[in-house]
């Protein structure tokens, strides 16, 4: 395109023209005032109650993910001695518990009646040896 004509056709006059040095000054200037506005309202005192309400309204939301995971894994804690509680009460109606504690007691009586045994055994070898020691001191002594 020729820099001189408009997109229409029609021929922009020399007049109209804006020099390129002015623009560039004036996009200068904008930048300044730019950052003279960020900077002015970065250090006003609204900008730092902002900041402080954000700050507050962060750890307010981290509070409460916190709290709502806690009462998670406390529902999920409840809810496995639930299933633990559920599947005792189905073992005692099946009677599996009741199975399982009979032949443990079953298998405690009978190793209690295996050591008892034992021990009325020793006792008794006990007493047949005193009493033979007895006898042979009798007839020893009444000769």
């Amino acid at each position: 395109k020729n820099p001189a004509m408009r997109e229409g056709g029609e021929a922009v006059s020399e007049q109209k023209r804006v020099d390129p040095s002015r623009i560039a000054e004036e996009l200068r200037e904008l930048g300044r005032q730019l950052t003279e506005a960020v900077r002015s309202v970065a250090g006003s005192e609204e900008a730092q109650k902002l900041r402080q309400e954000l700050a507050e309204g962060l750890r307010t939301i981290a509070k409460e993910v916190e709290e709502v995971t806690e009462k998670v894994r406390e529902r999920e804690e409840t809810q496995k001695l639930r299933e633990q509680a559920k599947h005792l009460t189905e073992s005692v109606k099946s009677g599996e518990a009741t199975k399982k504690l009979r032949e443990e007691l079953a298998d405690a009586l009978s190793a209690l009646n295996k050591q008892l045994s034992h021990l009325v055994e020793r006792l008794r070898e006990q007493a047949e040896e005193g009493e033979a020691a007895s006898s042979a001191g009798e007839s020893q002594g009444g000769e």
